[in-house]
């Protein structure tokens, strides 16, 4: 198969953990021209088992500033654009390019993603991993979206309850960046959703939902109807809470001990704030999480 054709096409891929990083390796490798990174999260020494294109120099950095430094010792052709921020209903346009690769930590994000792909008719690669199952989704515009298929996630489990295998990881991210070669080169590509549970591949047929609201172009998400202002990340006791944009430098003199300042964000004890007042927690619940926020931003 030839590669050519990837050199003028463009990637967004949200989320620049394990399948993240992985996958974007693999488009970079292949040459493909434009990747953006999206992701709101910083390296921890934990994520390291499992986030190879890391090390321990990398922890606290922003994980989408220092993929885009490896990227770009991978290849330095491909224009590599590294934002950290939340994707939101208000910032969605970030997702523009020919396909985008969901990597994220959970549904919202992907509720999110579906809205927008729907609504724009891009194509969108959905990828995850629980345990040692992993899962790769070619959606379409047409075809079954994500909301089709999943539309009450309040019990689905998440990385955090169930834990994550590094050999499903690395198949799966494989499997996610064979698949969006593919479309953008608009060569044959899987049409059912695709499990892979150690040796296995399970192929899962799936159809449009009659009464799934995005495909009838109610985009809940995409326009703010639909969202959480405290989300559990994928993370140990790690949670992001939302507020009103702040003033770090009048913040940072406010605070007493050792702070941090990247620019775009302070980070001070168990909390990293971002100018869009936006807020990562370590907290024990998120009623916990809301406490420190309000008493550090009141």
């Amino acid at each position: 198969m030839s590669y050519l054709g990837l050199r003028s096409k463009k990637v967004a891929i949200v989320g620049a953990g394990a399948i993240g990083t992985n996958t974007a390796k693999l488009l970079a490798k292949a040459g493909v021209g434009s990747i953006t990174l999206i992701d709101r999260d910083f390296i921890e020494l934990k994520n390291l088992q499992r986030q190879t294109l890391f090390t321990k120099k990398d922890v606290g950095m922003p994980k989408a500033i220092v993929a885009k430094k490896k990227l770009k010792e991978l290849n330095s052709k491909t224009k590599i654009n590294a934002i950290v921020a939340d994707l939101n209903y208000k910032n969605a346009s970030l997702l523009s390019s020919n396909l985008v690769l969901d990597c994220t930590d959970n549904f919202e994000t992907r509720f999110l993603i579906n809205d927008y792909c729907k609504k724009n008719g891009v194509s969108w690669v959905y990828a995850a991993v629980i345990r040692n199952i992993g899962t790769v989704y070619n959606i379409i515009p047409d075809n079954a979206c994500f909301r089709c298929i999943f539309n009450n996630h309040s019990s689905l489990e998440t990385c955090d309850t169930a834990g994550v295998s590094n050999t499903a990881v690395v198949k799966t991210s494989s499997l996610q960046a064979s698949e969006a070669i593919k479309i953008l080169l608009k060569k044959k590509y899987e049409k059912n959703m695709v499990r892979i549970n150690k040796q296995q591949l399970i192929k899962l047929k799936v159809k449009k939902n009659r009464d799934c609201k995005s495909c009838k172009g109610d985009y809940e998400y995409l326009t703010g109807k639909k969202g959480s202002k405290v989300l559990k990340l994928c993370g140990t006791n790690t949670y992001q809470v939302k507020g009103k944009p702040i003033n770090l430098k009048l913040l940072m003199k406010k605070l007493k001990g050792n702070v941090k300042n990247f620019d775009y964000c302070i980070h001070f004890n168990k909390i990293t704030l971002f100018k869009d007042g936006r807020a990562i927690i370590k907290a024990n619940s998120s009623e916990k999480a809301k406490s420190i926020y309000s008493r550090i931003i009141g």
